[in-house]
């Protein structure tokens, strides 16, 4: 069936996510629609990505959405999510969970194992593990089909380096491997990183998103 093989039809009609806080305060839950970036990426994602991108532009969320597509129809798939800090890290599991949670119970995949970094699908033989760089226990060892590494520039200098290694030579060739950050300035592993993807010294394919193409930054022109 087109919905379960395609992100892009697959993720609105499937996935619900909160909206910003309304000026009372509140969020509601709502579909999924994929904002111009979002949308973009999934369209153009290669299985060596690193994005550079404005806050609050929704590009964790959507990086989170297309893997989690796969993650709830293939079977072994093995994933991880590392951010830069735990906060983060819990926010980014409850995105799954969130996701999992609103599915409409056919498409709902078993669960039979559940903490607070990891969600194991027994059905389809597969996991997510979602972790801080910070942690001093990742649980990294086995192939992974996917990993998504969340604001790399934030990562800890002293072992940034190290976990990035260790991390990406879990994932095959045909896995897929995506770094998002936002800036922090000149040095550290992501600015080389994407300086030399932006180069052509390293198989990673860049993306730039901007704070002025971000559809919340705008404003209709009287």
């Amino acid at each position: 069936m087109e919905e379960l093989e395609d992100s892009l039809v697959y993720i609105p009609k499937y996935f619900k996510v909160l909206t910003k806080p309304n000026a009372q305060g509140f969020s509601d839950l709502v579909p999924m629609q994929l904002w111009p970036s979002q949308l973009y990426y999934i369209q153009n994602r290669t299985k060596r990505d690193i994005i550079l991108k404005s806050r609050q532009r929704g590009t964790s969320t959507g990086i989170l959405a297309a893997n989690a597509h796969p993650l709830f129809t293939v079977p072994y798939e093995r994933q991880t999510v590392i951010a830069h800090d735990d906060e983060t890290a819990s926010f980014l599991l409850q995105t799954i969970h969130r996701f999992w949670a609103n599915l409409p119970v056919e498409r709902r995949p078993k669960v039979d194992w559940k903490s607070g970094t990891r969600i194991k699908f027994p059905n389809l033989d597969g996991y997510i593990y979602v972790d801080s760089a910070r942690s001093e226990s990742i649980g990294i060892g086995r192939s992974l089909t996917r990993a998504h590494l969340s604001e790399v520039a934030k990562w800890p200098s002293s072992k940034e380096r190290q976990l990035f290694a260790d991390i990406t030579q879990t994932v095959s060739a045909d896995g897929y491997v995506t770094l998002e950050s936002t800036p922090r300035g000149r040095g550290g592993l992501f600015c080389e990183l994407y300086n030399d993807a932006k180069a052509g010294r390293l198989n990673y394919k860049p993306f730039f998103f901007t704070w002025w193409t971000d559809i919340t930054c705008q404003m209709p022109v009287k």
